[in-house]
């Protein structure tokens, strides 16, 4: 994460200004899976010093990772103390196995151990990421912010001197701009704030922040209406899409959540097939909905958005073409690294595709050569949807297919038949390829060597579910209300 180059950095300054320096790096990830730390002092004349700060004397505590930031507050204190501390958030290996949570005080127990008026945090790696396309630059925006709030006793000549003895020759510019941007943070602390940087609201998903619904569906129906060759073809759909999700929202009348989400995935579905495959998706919901609970936070209805629309846009050699080249895609790609289209900035794609479907009943599957793999012949498949008619007939992604149909029909029908009955177990049905409280049981994604013995462990726990015993007898089903 750059504390080794944080710690040279400090180092050579010191030297230069003419302290004794004394450091200590612990290299303790590739050793013994432990921290990443380092200790740098300064003295005049011929002191002796040691190597490690002593508990509650350190001046400066610069956090490159906000946890292990926490962990050496041993050496803090509210006397002596300063933090400048990265917040943004590094799950550890045990987080992301869902083994433990992210302590949500790290930040303001920070705060609360040292001098918190002189207090500096925010998220670095990712305004790393936005300016420069990269979150290695995280360490010389803290370095830069230091040193703008007096915290780094040398000169701005002899800091400069051992930022460009310390980095490669390549990043001297780089990282000098990172320093610049680290003290203007300081002078400007509104730049920390992602809505005085980001004027692009698309930009903002990047960092957590989301679009509202009304500019999905706008951004939606204009990509809609480029998609097609024939553009007044395009035209019609972009006006059938608009119609259809407005008609849907409006219709079930749910959170802005739902909303962005159902004018994603209607998208996305005539994406895949065409307008009437996204229409057979909205027809499914809405039964759902009808027959679904307002008390219960309509958590079947949002549970059948999401995995209905998992199911039926299968990612096929037809459809991973689009998402490689969607147009958001490519803008989120050019906001992510950094790539200015004015300033002669390009992106190049090579795609690493390995197609697979049934010819006369066995299993065919090839790497596509890498002069294939780039983003113009990607392009000319996802237009190649006729091509499923063919394909389907020998067996192409034909568990999928299964799998969808089976979910739509047999899963979905099951809950409109025992909703009224037994809602706790029609949801639990409806979850079983997504169950948010099992998530590493029950979740069906991933590649096909993955993905298939999960989908088959869905359709056991479902058959489970049907066993008799287990449901109260079926009531009449809701019918639709004028209203809806």
């Amino acid at each position: 994460m750059g504390v080794g180059v944080m710690s040279s950095v400090l180092a050579r300054a010191g030297t230069k200004e003419g302290y004794h320096v004394r450091f200590n790096d612990k290299k303790g990830l590739a050793i013994r899976n432990g921290a990443v730390s380092a200790h740098v002092l300064y003295s005049n004349g011929k002191a002796k010093i040691s190597t490690i700060v002593p508990n509650g004397k350190a001046d400066l505590l610069m956090g490159v990772d906000l946890l292990e930031a926490e962990r050496s507050l041993v050496y803090a204190s509210l006397v002596h103390t300063t933090a400048v501390v990265n917040t943004t958030v590094v799950p550890t290996i045990p987080m992301l196995a869902g083994m433990m949570n992210y302590p949500p005080d790290a930040e303001e127990n920070i705060r609360r151990h040292t001098n918190s008026d002189e207090y500096f945090g925010g998220r670095i790696s990712e305004i790393s990421e936005l300016y420069f396309g990269s979150k290695l630059f995280t360490n010389i925006i803290l370095l830069g912010a230091a040193f703008q709030k007096g915290l780094i006793p040398v000169s701005e000549q002899n800091l400069v001197d051992a930022i460009m003895e310390t980095v490669p020759a390549s990043q001297r510019a780089r990282n000098m701009e990172a320093f610049r941007l680290g003290r203007k943070m300081v002078v400007s602390p509104e730049l920390l704030d992602f809505k005085n940087i980001v004027a692009d609201e698309r930009t903002l998903t990047l960092f957590g922040a989301k679009e509202s619904y009304q500019s999905i569906l706008d951004m939606k129906s204009k990509q809609l209406a480029h998609s097609y060759w024939m553009f007044w073809r395009g035209k019609k759909i972009a006006e059938e899409y608009r119609r259809l999700v407005q008609s849907t929202v409006a219709k079930m009348g749910l959170d802005e959540d739902a909303n962005r989400g159902i004018a994603r995935r209607v998208y996305d579905l005539i994406m895949w097939g065409d307008l009437p495959y996204a229409e057979k998706y909205v027809d499914r919901v809405l039964e759902v909905f009808r027959n679904d609970r307002a008390d219960k936070g309509y958590a079947a209805t949002k549970t059948a958005m999401l995995d209905l629309h998992k199911v039926m846009a299968i990612k096929d050699e037809i459809y991973t073409p689009h998402l490689l080249t969607d147009g958001e895609k490519l803008d989120r790609d050019k906001i992510r690294y950094n790539v200015d289209d004015e300033n002669g900035d390009k992106i190049t794609y090579e795609h690493i595709n390995r197609p697979e479907f049934e010819v006369f009943g066995k299993q065919v599957r090839f790497d596509l050569p890498q002069w294939l793999a780039h983003n113009w012949l990607m392009r000319i498949f996802k237009h190649m949807k006729w091509t499923r008619t063919i394909l389907d007939s020998w067996g192409w992604h034909k568990k999928e297919r299964a799998f969808r149909d089976w979910y739509k029909d047999d899963v979905i029908g099951f809950y409109l038949k025992t909703a009224l009955s037994n809602y706790d177990l029609a949801l639990r049905a409806l979850r079983v390829i997504n169950d948010p409280y099992r998530p590493n049981e029950f979740a069906v994604t991933g590649f096909r060597e993955v993905i298939y013995p999960k989908m088959d462990k869905a359709r056991r726990e479902f058959e489970q579910i049907q066993e008799p015993g287990q449901q109260l007898p079926v009531m009449p089903m809701i019918t639709a209300s004028s209203e809806l």
